[in-house]
């Protein structure tokens, strides 16, 4: 019994000590010191290249340690084999631990209809994986490891920069995988806004800048044929049943076959003596909703003669 009583005292003993030594802190940078590696492919995209060029940055900032990174076959090699905290940005997260590329898939947005959008952070000793589905994704991976630590950007360009003094960085337990619900994640500059940084910044706050969902000025393809003599797009009665009845006719083959399509108004100010567009303009939208409202609510357009 009393074999037994320490042999049972030994492996709890044993147990603790585990969990002890996988709860401690990974110190990535203490007073200005640091033997972290940054690990990136050296075939990497764009932003996943940029991704591992920022953590470096970002980090510097904040603690004024400043971060090795491995960008070639070799120095990868030799940052996988070493003890010291390494953090292994993207596609080369993913070949190291294949495991994540299934929690990834997991999380993932199924049968997007225009792209699916995940990441991974995960914590395995002395190192930490940052990984997503694309090449955005491999930057918001970045960008949400940095956000833990404090970074925040609050505009483009370095005056929306507000970084922490943090003299020490380092990482504990880490398990984190996210999908946004929303495909399409971005905001708009108008004509004359500047749009420096736009790129940048909307990655760090894990927008898609490049990402949209097909549309445009369109609607003025379809009405040609109604506009008055002398008059422009603008004097069409954009409301009046006549004019959706028209419209309907001109894209119920695409819309019958699932095709995309656009019914975006051309920008200006609609004139006409249409008492449906004096209505519109006096902000009765319940009654009138813009008169395609059969878009949304039916699955085959109405058979207008």
């Amino acid at each position: 019994m009393r074999i037994l009583h320490r042999t049972s005292l030994v492996v709890a003993t044993f147990v603790v000590a585990v969990r002890v030594a996988a709860a401690q802190d990974l110190v990535v940078a203490d007073q200005g010191r640091t033997t972290a590696v940054v690990v990136v492919s050296p075939a990497a995209g764009a932003w996943e290249k940029r991704a591992a060029d920022d953590l470096v940055h970002y980090v510097h900032l904040m603690s004024g340690a400043k971060l090795s990174l491995a960008n070639t076959d070799s120095a990868i090699a030799d940052a996988l084999k070493a003890a010291a905290p390494t953090l292994v940005v993207g596609s080369e997260a993913i070949k190291a631990e294949p495991s994540l590329a299934a929690e990834l898939a997991k999380v993932a947005k199924k049968d997007p209809v225009i792209r699916a959008d995940a990441i991974v952070l995960r914590r395995q000793g002395n190192r930490v994986y940052l990984a997503g589905l694309n090449d955005d994704c491999h930057y918001y991976a970045v960008a949400e490891l940095l956000r833990r630590w404090g970074c925040r950007w609050y505009l483009p360009t370095a005056i929306g920069e507000c970084m922490p003094d943090s003299p020490t960085l380092k990482i504990g337990e880490l398990q984190y995988s996210y999908a946004p619900p929303f495909e399409v994640r971005k905001y708009w500059i108008a004509w004359n806004g500047a749009t420096d940084d736009q790129r940048e910044f909307t990655r760090r706050n894990f927008m898609n800048y490049e990402v949209d969902v097909p549309s445009g000025h369109a609607i003025g393809e379809y009405v040609k044929e109604l506009i008055p003599p002398g008059k422009t797009v603008f004097n069409v009665p954009i409301a009046d049943e006549t004019t959706i009845a028209h419209i309907a006719r001109k894209i119920g083959p695409a819309f019958a076959k699932g095709q995309d399509i656009s019914l975006g108004m051309e920008d200006g100010t609609y004139v006409s003596e249409s008492a449906r567009d004096k209505e519109l303009q006096g902000h009765r939208f319940s009654d009138v909703l813009l008169g395609f409202q059969w878009l949304g609510l039916r699955s085959s357009p109405p058979q207008w003669k």
